[in-house]
């Protein structure tokens, strides 16, 4: 497949709409609760636990009892007052982020049309091995980036009533909408002189000839300017542009060309955020302008921007922390216009590496619990997040209150969330089984985990797409059943070790952006996961815990298919069970292909499409077979 043909798949946001956020109020209750967690009496099934693919109920209840300790634990360890940590470990995470289209060479690859957005294509060269006699010492992943929106795509702000329950405080809230706006120019400006430097046509408009210190607040709060590109006979706007209508300079409103000045309309808005003791809002509103790029994600809902009287001047003190936040707006803006990168990182708070896919909906189901009994109250929640994720406080609290909450929420804990490597390991964030190094001291010497299986093939083969989920396979494999591409990959030490990002021109040479010399290994146990000792042993879940187990099987069927995929075959012998139990096993509709001609039910990979009913009648009618067996 072409890259432009991935570009066309995998645009920023849904094209066919000129509203392209793709979630809706309609997908969710109307008490907010997640998608698809109530379901009637009637489409019960039974269907049982402990199969040699379903965990036990022993394993169920053991992953969530201890998610749920874990996260009520961190809940109690946090306050949600402001704290310069949360600075500090965000910066962090920014370290070996690339600056955003910084120095770019001529011909880079490029593409977008009339009504998609502008894109750059990248590539991040990961080395997995050493080995000198490995034919396959780097993985090679594209990776794209969006330089500009079409004007249909410019979000817009959904202004509510000041009586919403999801903003308590309607004069914070109000100066949260001005700051969040100002935030949306400060980064546009920032786009455009990075775009100049790098000889593009970019231009910053203002609504007439106004001095920034004169009409600065006037101009934000009444989005009378616009940022714009000018490339092959097209117009795009800045990503990161909010606007509560068109900025269409077509109009007669006395559009002029200004001189962006992204240094000064920051200083402006840090001496007013500081002198009104507004520095949560300041931070918040940062996370919401970065979200404007999801395609995951609902324009944001907020209250009116309260207008501000106070004189537009430059901050007199110093305040370090935030002015090195400044100086690494480029890294921010990187990190933002990377295809799901910014989902990819906030649903990584909730990733544990240690635990397998088919456990991944205990794990949800716990944290849910612990985080989320309240119902639409989050506090609970952003308490969690504070402690075992400190550097992503400000983009929850943002999608807390900016109404965007859920459709994130359901990504992490209800469905599976996109992954995106490449900001994985910019970010040193554990995002992905693929990162992480098992170790066991119970897996015989003629086996290896299904982990490091699996890892290997995707190292060891360029054209094989990051898996479908981010939980590791459970099992371990017989060195005999593994593919002929794998076993002569397998001494090889196949695990990341370092990389670097490439300009991709089009001429197909690639030209070094940056590099890491060498990535810390992650360690961590083997998931391991026990087949039943017999049929007879098997029982019927909870009604909670079929709920739950919908992640379980999305996130199973989504990884052993792909395996099976780019494998040429899946073989689940792992040495301990009957050769026919395993053959029934294959069978298994968590594991099955559902792309299988002799397959009755056809569904998506990821399972999503088929109802809840269809998927346990599957697990009962493969469970009735190994009985009859």
């Amino acid at each position: 497949m072409g890259a432009d043909q991935i570009i066309d798949r995998q645009t920023l946001h849904n094209l066919s709409s000129t509203e392209p956020k793709p979630c809706s109020d309609s997908e969710y209750t109307e008490h907010g609760s997640f998608e698809g967690d109530t379901q009637s009496e009637q489409d019960e099934e039974e269907w049982l636990s402990g199969d040699g693919v379903c965990p036990t109920t022993a394993e169920f209840d053991t992953c969530c009892q201890t998610s749920r300790d874990a996260w009520n634990h961190a809940a109690l360890r946090s306050t949600l007052c402001f704290n310069d940590t949360y600075i500090d470990t965000f910066l962090d995470i920014l370290r070996d982020v690339p600056s955003f289209y910084h120095e770019p060479p001529e011909n880079i690859h490029i593409t977008g049309g009339h009504k998609s957005p502008l894109v750059l294509r990248s590539s991040f060269q990961l080395e997995t091995t050493q080995d000198d006699a490995c034919d396959q010492r780097w993985k090679f992943i594209d990776y794209f980036q969006c330089i500009g929106f079409p004007l249909s795509m410019v979000s817009r702000l959904k202004v509510v009533a000041s009586d919403s329950t999801c903003l308590p405080n309607s004069r914070r809230t109000g100066y949260l909408t001005s700051i969040t706006l100002a935030w949306s120019y400060i980064i546009s400006c920032r786009w455009v002189e990075i775009l100049q430097s790098a000889g593009e046509t970019c231009m910053l408009f203002h609504q007439n000839d106004t001095e920034y210190t004169v009409g600065f607040w006037e101009t934000i709060n009444q989005n009378r300017w616009s940022a714009q590109i000018k490339r092959d006979k097209g117009t795009w706007f800045s990503p990161w542009m909010l606007q509560q209508h068109n900025p269409d300079l077509h109009q007669n409103w006395g559009w002029v060309r200004t001189s962006p000045d992204s240094a000064l309309a920051f200083d402006i808005l840090l001496e007013f955020c500081t002198s009104e003791q507004l520095e949560q809002e300041f931070l918040v509103g940062l996370a919401t302008v970065l979200l404007l790029t999801s395609r995951n994600t609902p324009s944001p809902r907020m209250e009116p921007p309260i207008t501000i009287s106070r004189p537009a001047t430059k901050s007199a003190q110093s305040h370090t922390k935030f002015r090195q936040l400044f100086k690494r707006i480029d890294k921010c803006m990187s990190l933002s216009a990377t295809q799901d990168a910014l989902e990819s990182l906030l649903c990584s708070a909730f990733f544990n590496p240690g635990i397998p896919c088919n456990l991944v909906g205990a794990e949800s189901f716990g944290i849910k619990q612990a985080l989320l009994a309240d119902g639409t109250e989050y506090d609970t929640f952003l308490k969690g997040i504070a402690t075992r994720a400190p550097y992503l406080i400000f983009f929850w609290r943002a999608a807390v209150q900016n109404d965007q909450v859920l459709p994130l929420l359901n990504l992490a804990l209800r469905r599976l969330p996109p992954i995106c490597l490449v900001a994985a390991f910019w970010t040193n964030t554990i995002q992905s089984f693929l990162q992480v190094k098992y170790f066991s001291q119970s897996i015989k010497p003629d086996f290896i985990t299904r982990a490091e299986e699996f890892s290997i093939s995707f190292y060891c083969r360029n054209e094989t797409p990051v898996p479908w989920t981010p939980s590791p396979p459970f099992g371990v494999t017989n060195l005999e059943n593994l593919s002929l591409e794998i076993k002569a990959h397998h001494e090889h030490s196949h695990w990341p070790r370092s990389w670097s990002n490439k300009w991709v021109l089009r001429s197909g040479e690639n030209v070094t952006i940056n590099s890491k010399d060498q990535i810390p290994p992650q360690l961590f146990p083997h998931p391991y996961h026990n087949y039943p000792n017999s049929i007879e042993s098997l029982e019927k879940p909870s009604y909670p815990r079929q709920v739950a187990e919908e992640q379980s099987w999305n996130a199973t069927s989504r990884l052993f298919n792909w395996h099976r995929h780019y494998d040429d075959g899946l073989w689940l012998d792992d040495g301990t069970c009957d050769i026919q139990f395993i053959r029934h096993l294959q069978q298994h509709p968590w594991i099955v292909d559902p792309f299988d001609d002799d397959d009755d039910d056809e569904c998506d990979p990821s399972g999503e499409g088929e109802h809840p009913r269809s998927r346990n009648k599957r697990v009962s009618e493969w469970n009735a077979q190994v009985v009859q067996y």
